[in-house]
């Protein structure tokens, strides 16, 4: 008799059918990625691509040696930030005003497309049984639903009773007067904005952790490139607030990678996968302010991702 075992990993799933020997079929979504032989296989399968456990938070992958200076990731992704928006600001002089409105409704759009994109890859897998004549069947279904909620409702509470939202648009108001930009009325929320576009997500997190164990700066450097027109497009439409969201990543991404050796261990596969699913939520709001202004107080939903990590641990 054919039995399966299955467990969901990051938008897929591994199946393992008995009569099938040591091979782990393994798909995403509706359709077959990969065949691979199961020992020592033991990780996660992101974007078709296998890794180990050992390769996410380590860079094992990444030749011996080839990088060294430990935080070189954070600051070229800082410095890719203010590149990009400096670059922004040269485009936003030949966009009139009407224009920069329409790119920002459309950069706020292609946001939630993109966050949702994300979201639904680590929310829907595909379900596999095999019956007694060994024909396998599908179906979707989802994970994460129960995590996600609690998560965020949760961190919403906790960031209302904090109120940062608050205290994001002080240090945004503090920023905007030190730089002479008080005539610039979409300032403060170009700075929320931005800094939580390039700040929220597993990249920066997983990134981090490993430019602080190992040196290995790959996640972060294609992270800069990312950033880098991310911010361009968002400071050619909202203006040079977006420019110091380098200053949240500076501090957020150097105190992980300093503090990396030993927060790693809380890092697990399970509560990475936590926070970017949260994480790619917190995204898709973004856009949505970015499309209706002051719809969301994103900052005030940040303790969420805490939330989503300690929620790995509890279950």
């Amino acid at each position: 008799m054919t039995q399966s075992c299955c467990s969901p990993v990051r938008g897929c799933y591994l199946v393992k059918p008995t009569e099938f020997g040591s091979s782990l079929l393994i798909l995403k979504r509706d359709r077959v990625c990969s065949l691979l032989q199961a020992p020592p296989f033991h990780g996660i399968i992101k974007n078709s691509l296998f890794f180990r456990n050992s390769h996410i938070l380590t860079g094992a992958g990444s030749p011996a040696g080839a990088h060294s200076m430990i935080g070189l990731g954070t600051i070229v992704n800082t410095i890719a930030i203010v590149a990009g928006g400096l670059g922004g600001l040269v485009s936003r002089r030949f966009l009139k005003e009407r224009y920069q409105e329409t790119v920002t409704k459309a950069i706020g759009f292609a946001i939630m497309m993109m966050a949702l994109g994300s979201t639904l890859s680590q929310m829907l897998v595909v379900r596999l049984s095999a019956d007694e004549a060994g024909q396998l069947s599908a179906g979707l279904d989802t994970q994460g639903t129960m995590m996600m909620v609690v998560s965020l409702a949760g961190g919403a509470l906790l960031g209302e009773l904090l109120d940062l939202e608050h205290w994001f648009e002080r240090f945004g108001a503090w920023l905007r007067d030190k730089t002479g930009s008080q005539g610039d009325r979409q300032f403060i929320d170009a700075f929320v904005s931005a800094s939580l576009t390039v700040c929220v997500g597993a990249m920066a997190i997983i990134g981090s952790i490993q430019d602080g164990i190992s040196g290995s700066h790959d996640t972060l450097f294609a992270k800069a490139v990312l950033d880098m027109i991310i911010i361009l497009m968002m400071t050619a439409s909202l203006g040079k607030g977006c420019i110091f969201s380098a200053i949240p990543v500076a501090v957020f991404q150097g105190a992980v990678t300093l503090l990396a050796r030993e927060a790693a261990p809380l890092f697990t596969e399970a509560a990475l996968s936590n926070i970017s699913l949260v994480g790619n939520v917190l995204i898709f709001c973004v856009g949505v302010n970015l499309v209706w202004p002051r719809t969301v107080r994103i900052a005030n939903i940040l303790p969420s991702i805490v939330i989503a990590a300690a929620f790995a641990a509890w279950a």
